[in-house]
């Protein structure tokens, strides 16, 4: 450059240094102009990478946390629903233990259905109760329900058969049968109480006895009363043994009847003690299911609301990640 501006005339150095200095600056300033844009575009890029990944970061926590969201939630709703089944569980035995009370106290065909169905409806709710997908957490609870309830279920059973063995006083049954065979005894017997002859009264005054003492039975089965029931009989059996000594025929016919009477009462004591039996362990049952019930709802529940924190825990993390 130096050269150059050695050969150049004075008054044009100036234009030829002007020249020249321009050159150089345009020529630095191309240099850098080069560089600094390079640059810029691989900042460019870089910062898109970033936020492609922060963005994609963000979208798999996002997934992440909707699905803890989805399983709290469920898992509410699974416990929650168990915490629901279990109350309907017991409001449905409560009403089961009612139906079997009034069906031994008052032998009503209609008690009988509705015990049969409310058993039926407690089937279905611990079906539900075993198939709730999801509450392995109470698994031990609902196995000791289904214990229990297997054994209550069994004495149910039982309870029932018995009863329908005993009958109603319209139906067929033991209590039935008593009912007839007294009736008929009662006919053939009846005329002995207008006679005056000691041997007639004794006869009908026995006949009373074995009534009177069927009464008491019904309202309250003693040991005394049946006893006192033998002793009737054993009267009558004397009485009718000295009736056939005049009158073979009415005697006969008499102890048909008073035999085939005494065996349905006795029939019918025996199958009421069962069902006297079968209904005190029965409700001991229901007494001893009211335990797991409740044992089930209480951790169902605590589950339920562990579920709950969970779930909010879970929201108030993915709300922070997105915003």
């Amino acid at each position: 450059m130096f050269d150059y501006i050695k050969y150049c005339n004075a008054p044009h150095r100036v234009v030829c240094l002007g020249v020249v200095g321009r050159q150089g600056h345009d020529s630095r300033m191309e240099s850098h102009s080069r560089w600094p844009s390079f640059t810029v575009r691989k900042r460019v890029a870089a910062i898109s990478m970033v936020l492609a990944i922060a963005f994609a970061a963000v979208a798999i926590v996002s997934n992440l946390g909707r699905l803890n969201v989805e399983e709290a939630l469920v898992r509410q709703q699974v416990y929650g629903s168990v915490a629901d089944k279990v109350r309907d569980f017991r409001t449905t035995a409560d009403a089961l233990k009612f139906s079997v009370s009034e069906w031994s106290a008052t032998r009503l065909g209609h008690h009988a259905e509705r015990a049969v169905e409310l058993r039926r409806i407690l089937d279905g709710q611990l079906s539900y109760i075993k198939g709730s997908a999801g509450a392995q957490n109470i698994g031990s609870e609902i196995n000791q329900l289904e214990t229990r309830f297997g054994v209550l279920a069994t004495q149910s059973k039982e309870m029932e058969m018995a009863l329908k063995s005993l009958g109603q006083r319209t139906s067929g049954g033991l209590h039935h049968s008593v009912l007839v065979s007294g009736l008929a005894l009662e006919r053939l017997v009846k005329p002995f109480s207008f006679e005056d002859e000691l041997q007639s009264q004794k006869i009908w005054s026995a006949v009373q006895a074995l009534f009177t003492q069927e009464a008491l039975a019904r309202s309250a089965l003693e040991d005394s009363s049946l006893a006192t029931f033998d002793i009737a009989k054993v009267r009558l059996e004397r009485a009718l043994d000295r009736l056939s000594v005049s009158s073979p025929t009415m005697a006969t016919q008499l102890k048909s009847l008073a035999e085939a009477y005494a065996n349905s009462f006795e029939a019918w004591a025996v199958a009421e003690k069962e069902v006297m039996l079968k209904g005190n362990a029965l409700n001991s049952q229901f007494d001893l299911l009211l335990q797991p019930l409740e044992d089930l709802s209480q951790k169902s529940l605590e589950e339920a609301a562990v579920a709950g924190v969970s779930l909010i825990s879970s929201q108030k993390k993915t709300f922070a990640v997105i915003l």
